[in-house]
């Protein structure tokens, strides 16, 4: 029997189909009225709760969608109010934009397969981008294939998460989205079968990689700590700058409608600049030998 004609199977909460080898979503929600889902009436607290996790992604391929959820459900909480009651009106628009690219998820196909006909010389890199908002943080990780001329950029795995209710600096939030990338990207080379000829890690905080690059013992306790599990697996010379409107973990940590939900968005195939030559890439920052103040950061 051919793939063709081989049937649907589910697998980790999407659908693979065997014609084109590709997996696609197929959504369910059980626990949610079909008139909140047609717009036909605002959500309440309970409901908005339901339908986010009820969209299983473990590979994070639609976190920079679900993020957007995510943020709204952190204004809901924000503003108060029963489980049961519905959102307030100043959110449903922005709920109702949310709910149109929904039904966009289930046109989405990707590919399952990394890499086909991998030769013995091929050149496998992870590459691994991290950003904190206000709003969101977000890690991206990618596969850089180098095959002769050839350069292929593949989405190995995602994730997004809400920021604290409490205030928190933006460089203290861009270094717990630097700990979550290290903390994944050790995941991902720890159950994977390929051998990563270079590990490269991405952020657009200049005080981020001052820290990482200066003595963790100086810092203040919070710092301290995160500089040091970032250190048991990755070294200082593995962390790189990137400009913000060039790191594609940027598109996790906001609430951009509509979302680009194509297999070309920026999110699944990594920054243009991961295709040219490393000569090519963003220049790394001339940091300043003695690290910012960490006086602001409390």
């Amino acid at each position: 029997m051919s793939l063709d004609e081989l049937p649907d199977e589910r697998v980790l909460g999407m659908t693979w189909k065997p014609t084109g080898d590709v997996f696609y979503f197929v959504l369910q929600f059980h626990k949610v009225p079909s008139e909140v889902l047609t717009k036909g009436r605002s959500p309440t607290k309970r409901e908005i709760a339901s339908i986010i996790p009820s969209i299983f992604d473990i590979f994070g391929f639609l976190a920079h969608f679900t993020i957007q959820a995510k943020i709204l459900k952190q204004e809901v909480w924000r503003m108060g109010g029963e489980w049961d009651d519905p959102i307030p009106d100043s959110l449903r628009s922005s709920w109702d934009a949310w709910l149109d690219d929904l039904h966009k998820i289930e046109l989405l196909e990707i590919p399952r397969c990394y890499f086909q006909d991998l030769e013995d010389e091929t050149k496998v890199e992870l590459h691994t981008f991290t950003d904190d908002s206000q709003q969101a943080k977000a890690v991206v990780i990618y596969a850089r294939f180098v095959q002769r001329e050839l350069i292929t950029i593949r989405f190995i795995n995602g994730r997004s998460w809400g920021t604290p209710l409490k205030p928190v600096s933006i460089p203290r939030l861009e270094l717990q989205a630097a700990l979550l990338g290290s903390r994944l990207a050790t995941f991902v080379q720890e159950n994977h079968n390929l051998k990563f000829s270079r590990v490269q890690f991405w952020t657009d905080s200049s005080t981020v990689l001052c820290w990482l690059r200066s003595d963790a013992r100086k810092f203040p306790t919070f710092i301290a700590n995160r500089v040091g599990e970032i250190e048991e697996t990755t070294n200082a010379t593995q962390w790189r700058w990137v400009p913000t409107k060039q790191n594609p973990a940027d598109d996790g940590t906001r609430n951009n409608a509509p979302a680009d939900l194509t297999t070309n968005c920026r999110w699944l195939t990594g920054p243009e600049f991961l295709r040219r030559h490393d000569s090519e890439w963003p220049c790394d920052l001339q940091l300043k030998k003695n690290p910012p103040s960490t006086e602001d950061l409390e």
